[in-house]
C-alpha cells in the first residue's frame, strides 16, 4: 500500500518520542499490505475499526495512540488523517464522530454535496484546474498541503471515475515523493522479529500460537522469537498468507 500523510507521523513522534518505533512499525507493515477489502485489513491489523466508509481506526502501540486513516482499497493507497494519544481520541475524536460523524466515506461525501467548494470534477482538465499546484511535483509544505486536501476530496468520492481515478494516482506519487524527501520515517530498524511480535501483539498471539501456525510446534514459536531458528520460505508464505502482507516484510 502507498501511503501518504506521514508528515503527521513525523510530528506526533517528535512529541511523543515513545510512539516512534511503533508507529515505523505500522508505516512498515502497512506499506507491505496486501488489501482487498476490510476482511484483510484486519488479518494486518486485528484491533482496526471501520466506524463509516473508507474511515479506519488503528490502535497503535498497544492501546497507547490512535491513528485515523482513509483506505482507498481499489487505489492501494491509505492517507493518515490524524494520529491521537488514547487520551486525546477519547475526549476529542469520539465526542466529534457523535457529534458530525466520522472523517471518511459517507461522512466526506455528505459535507462535500452541501458546497461547491467540497466538490470534485469529473474530468481531467476540471480537475487540473481546481487542484494546487497545478499537478506539478510538490515543492512545500503549503503545496503538500493543497495536494492532500485534493486527495482527500478525491477519497471521498463514491466511485471514481477513470479520469479521477487517474488523477489521484498521479496525485498521490506526487505527494508521496515529497514526503518521502520531507519527512523520511526510518523504518529500516524494525527487524523482522519486531514486525512479528506487533503482529502477534495485535492479534494477542503468543509464542505457543505461533508455534502451531507454522509447524504444529509450540516451541517452534520461542525459537523463531528468540532468534534460535530462522524462517523457511514456506514459514514465511504462511505468515504473509494469515497477515495479508507481502513476503518481504519477513525477509531480512
Amino acid at each position: 500500500m502507498k501511503v501518504v500523510g506521514t508528515d503527521k507521523i513525523d510530528k506526533f513522534s517528535r512529541k511523543y518520542d515513545r510512539s516512534r518505533k511503533p508507529l515505523a512499525e505500522w508505516l512498515k507493515k502497512t506499506r507491505a499490505a496486501k488489501w482487498t477489502k476490510f476482511a484483510d485489513v484486519k488479518a494486518t491489523f486485528g484491533t482496526v475499526d471501520n466506524p463509516a466508509g473508507n474511515e479506519y481506526i488503528f490502535n497503535v502501540g498497544g492501546n497507547n495512540f490512535r491513528l485515523v486513516a482513509l483506505v482507498v482499497i481499489v487505489k492501494e493507497t491509505v492517507l493518515i488523517k490524524a494520529i491521537m494519544t488514547h487520551e486525546e481520541y477519547s475526549k476529542k475524536y469520539r465526542i466529534r464522530i457523535n457529534n458530525e460523524g466520522p472523517m471518511g466515506g459517507a461522512a466526506v461525501r455528505k459535507s462535500c454535496s452541501k458546497t461547491r467548494v467540497c466538490s470534485v470534477p469529473a474530468d481531467w482538465n476540471g480537475l487540473v484546474t481546481r487542484t494546487r499546484p497545478s499537478l506539478r511535483p510538490v515543492t512545500n509544505d503549503t503545496e503538500h498541503a493543497e495536494a492532500m486536501e485534493m486527495l482527500e476530496k478525491l477519497a471521498g468520492v463514491p466511485a471514481m471515475n477513470k479520469a479521477q481515478s487517474d488523477f489521484f494516482e498521479v496525485l498521490s506519487d506526487l505527494i508521496a515523493k515529497y514526503e518521502a524527501r520531507r519527512w523520511f520515517i526510518d523504518t529500516a530498524g524494525i527487524s523482522v522479529i519486531d514486525v512479528l511480535k506487533s503482529l502477534m501483539d495485535d492479534h494477542k498471539m503468543n509464542a505457543s500460537d505461533l508455534g502451531r501456525l507454522l509447524g504444529n510446534d509450540r516451541t517452534l514459536g520461542y525459537k523463531i522469537l528468540t532468534g534460535k531458528r530462522k524462517l523457511t520460505t514456506e514459514q514465511i508464505k504462511i505468515l504473509a498468507d494469515t497477515f495479508k502482507v507481502s513476503t518481504d516484510l519477513f525477509i531480512e
